[in-house]
């Protein structure tokens, strides 16, 4: 298992899984790599060197260069990285990093969330000033460097210990919030070896729930056995609690890698011509075994009994689900229903309803025993069990070209919306 940085909190799960066992449980003897200069990881995981490894998220560039590599999850669901500068710096916005001098690798230049940062902003990166990286916050302080790439979870809490004040830009404050320390490996390992894989993605997210739900006891591990950054355990705990936040922001569920976020994330790196072919992300994911391998006897005993399954619908939102001129149900969760159906072996019957509205009362008076294609609110929380999503499909607001840039929620105060009836 091969890291993509330093030992700290940051890999705590993989810690974790192999000092409470969760990786012997599975019968795998576990070797956790610390990163150092003379390694590649893409070529590792290429090369079968290494058999997992966490990456960043400009490996979706090196995939489209024909690197055989497939995502297992996605540790953090929103990005720790930062630029970051001193408050009497006097930078207060990006375009005020017009010339100045910033520390940041070749990695993290080209990482979709600082890039899509910047061009938001109307800066490119010929505007910037890039100097060499001493992954030293005293640099800040001296003057050799006004902003330096940085992790949330470590260097603002560095340069407060060093009695300065730190301002920090994140991407996500401008919209853009992506992934980071993706769980990798090789293709073919993957093809190969399916079963193992997933159960190694499992202990793994086994392990960083355990280490964000005992957060003393893996600090007092790292403090002991893996602290060779010589961090003190109030910077540990700081980290850890960061951490937990973009570990588990926007999802209940560790591990989480959604389609439509990839695809977005990829879409700024052909933007700035940095791939090479295009790729189909669906192959880039991991697919684990079907529900046949996966479900418990209890389940299956379930379905076996059920033999039919009462769906409602949205009868009226084409092209995801609607009935079309013959009264059928048509559309994209059709399509996800008989794959279901073939997979577990039981009917899903649709339930005809007038409106969205109706149906959700048919599944409050239990005449539906589940409905389709229905997002979580606090209102239906109240009545509705919600399971994880298996169709990501992100709203957004839709404007025509002449229309200024909508980068925050607020910029639409005052304006006149259209959305369906009901909703």
């Amino acid at each position: 298992m091969q890291l993509q940085w330093k030992h700290q909190f940051e890999f705590a799960g993989f810690y974790m899984a192999k000092e409470k066992g969760f990786y012997k449980d599975i019968g795998l003897e576990v070797n956790i790599n610390e990163w150092n200069h003379n390694i590649n990881i893409i070529e590792d995981i290429s090369s079968k060197k290494a058999q997992y490894a966490v990456a960043r998220p400009t490996s979706l560039i090196d995939i489209s260069k024909g690197k055989p590599i497939v995502y297992l999850a996605a540790i953090y669901q929103s990005s720790p990285l930062v630029l970051l500068a001193k408050k009497d710096s006097n930078i207060k916005e990006i375009k005020d990093f017009r010339n100045k001098k910033i520390m940041i690798t070749k990695d993290h230049i080209n990482d979709s969330s600082f890039t899509s940062m910047f061009f938001s902003q109307g800066l490119k990166l010929h505007n910037l000033n890039i100097v060499k990286h001493s992954f030293d916050v005293k640099d800040l302080i001296s003057g050799k460097a006004d902003l330096m790439a940085s992790y949330i979870s470590n260097e603002p809490f560095v340069l407060k210990e060093l009695g300065h004040e730190p301002i920090v830009f994140r991407p996500k404050d401008y919209g853009f919030d992506f992934y980071n320390d993706i769980l990798i490996t090789n293709k073919d390992y993957a093809k190969n070896n399916k079963q193992e894989v997933q159960k190694f993605k499992e202990a793994t997210l086994k392990g960083f729930e355990y280490a964000f739900s005992n957060i003393e006891e893996a600090v007092n591990l790292i403090y002991e056995k893996y602290n060779f950054q010589n961090k003190s355990k109030e910077a540990l705990i700081y980290e850890s609690q960061e951490l937990k936040k973009l570990a588990y922001a926007n999802s209940k569920e560790l591990g989480t890698l959604e389609f439509t976020k990839l695809e977005r994330m990829y879409d700024v790196y052909k933007l700035l011509a940095l791939t090479e072919n295009n790729i189909n992300l669906n192959d880039v994911v991991f697919k684990e075994n079907t529900a046949s391998t996966t479900l418990n006897k209890e389940e299956l005993k379930y379905l076996e009994n059920k033999k039919e399954i009462k769906v409602c619908i949205d009868p009226m939102w084409p092209p995801l689900e609607f009935y079309n001129q013959k009264k059928e149900f048509v559309g994209i969760s059709a399509d996800y229903y008989k794959l279901f159906s073939e997979t577990l072996g039981v009917e899903f019957n649709v339930v005809k309803t007038k409106s969205w509205q109706e149906s959700k009362e048919f599944v409050k008076e239990k005449k539906c025993d589940i409905i389709s294609f229905i997002m979580p609110t606090q209102n239906d929380k109240k009545h509705i069990n919600f399971t994880s999503a298996f169709l990501t499909l992100p709203l957004v607001l839709a404007t025509k070209h002449n229309v200024s840039f909508i980068n925050d929620i607020k910029d639409i105060k005052g304006k006149t919306i259209g959305f369906p009836k009901g909703y």
